[in-house]
């Protein structure tokens, strides 16, 4: 596991023993973005200080190869030894981050490239723009698959002001790409053609994503949802929730789970907006520390859909059972800010990252039953699920 820091390095930690294995120094600013491949033995860096740092980690984490592109945007391939950088000025790079040779032409702009993602197949890479245009490539050759104008509009002073695409993304079948632009316009496009098929206006600020099935835009601002129809633009209703703090989607789309500010998690059917858990009491989790009215905290699925894990902006760290909402564990951690909780493929590590850096769990709840049984924890009664 690979974690990006603010003191200018990248961590590789060993998720069995707890421990950092490797630290790769080499950055003078933060470090805001890292990657393995998808074979693990490389990791792609991205910093304040203006490079992108290739590193090979069964070679002590030694650095391969640093460019000096400012503001860049990195990614692997999903598919292969691939890899694109973005920057500097008008071009994107695909790199074998084998061979640190570069793979085909630049690809490039009329403007300055804000952000590039490989589609979910490996088999192309969106890039977007400061001047709004959207162009998609094959990164083997490089050639331009398709390539939509610049989005640029008239101003009373005279002339045309471009409006910039701050970053791009494809659906999760790849059909589809989704852009958000610095006017607010959340867009969604075909990716053969990239014709324009939706526009959803946001509040500044938004964040805006795909949900895992490709059928709903999520947009979040201020503490509150709003679900469109990506084919239709329809909005779904709001979930009856105020003040979320933090939200995210089962693996296979049909639920979400939501912590408002007060620390209270609910678990909500997506399609019809019903309340199918609380998890925890309002005593509970008012006596357990959360702050109220204070923004921040996570929750998250395991990659399994079996787990669920909840974080407070004050520290406190939970792990659910997803089916039946009983609470399997209370991590320790004291009274520290928590920003963001993930859990392993496999469910049994949880990582928790905020202002005093990651911290890992093994997750002991997370065993099979034989070895919970064996280790005392809980009772065959308790461990059997509703239904059996």
């Amino acid at each position: 596991m690979v974690t990006a820091g603010g003191d200018g390095t990248a961590r590789v930690w060993n998720v069995h023993s707890r421990s950092a294995i490797e630290i790769l120094r080499g950055h003078s600013d933060a470090v805001y973005a890292a990657a393995f491949s998808p074979d693990g033995r490389l990791i792609v860096t991205a910093s304040a200080d203006g490079t992108a740092r290739l590193w090979d980690t069964t070679e002590g984490a030694i650095t391969l190869r640093s460019w000096r592109v400012r503001g860049a945007d990195v990614a692997f391939s999903p598919k292969g030894p691939l890899m694109v950088i973005a920057g500097p000025g008008d071009v994107a790079q695909v790199w074998d981050a084998e061979t640190l040779r570069k793979v085909g032409p630049p690809l490039r702009h009329q403007a300055s490239v804000t952000s590039a993602a490989f589609s979910p197949d490996g088999k192309r890479i969106v890039t977007a723009s400061s001047d709004g245009s959207l162009r998609i490539f094959q990164p083997s050759t490089g050639r331009l698959l398709a390539a939509s104008e610049a989005h640029c509009v008239a101003v009373r002073s005279g002339g045309r002001q471009c409006v910039p695409a701050r970053s791009a993304s494809f659906s999760p079948k790849g059909n589809l790409l989704l852009t958000e632009d610095d006017d607010g316009i959340v867009r969604i496009r075909g990716s053969g053609n990239l014709r324009l098929r939706l526009a959803i206006p946001t509040p500044a600020g938004s964040q805006a994503t795909f949900d895992p099935t490709g059928r709903l835009v999520v947009i979040v601002k201020d503490g509150h949802i709003s679900r469109f129809d990506s084919k239709s633009g329809r909005q779904r209703p709001a979930l009856p929730q105020p003040f979320v703090a933090s939200a995210a989607f089962s693996p296979d789309g049909k639920q979400l789970v939501t912590q408002d500010t007060g620390g209270n998690v609910t678990v909500w059917n997506a399609k019809t907006n019903d309340s199918v858990l609380t998890l925890g009491s309002e005593e509970e989790n008012a006596s357990l520390g959360p702050s109220s009215g204070s923004p921040g905290g996570s929750v998250a699925f395991s990659p399994t859909g079996d787990l669920i894990a909840t974080a407070t902006p004050s520290g406190l760290t939970r792990l659910w059972e997803a089916r039946s909402g009983r609470r399997l564990a209370i991590l320790p951690g004291g009274p520290r800010p928590v920003s963001k909780i993930v859990t392993s493929s496999d469910d049994r590590f949880i990582l928790t990252a905020g202002e005093v850096g990651p911290t890992l769990y093994s997750c002991q709840a997370c065993l099979p039953i034989d070895d919970l049984l064996r280790l005392g924890h809980w009772t065959k009664e308790e461990l059997r699920k509703p239904g059996e």
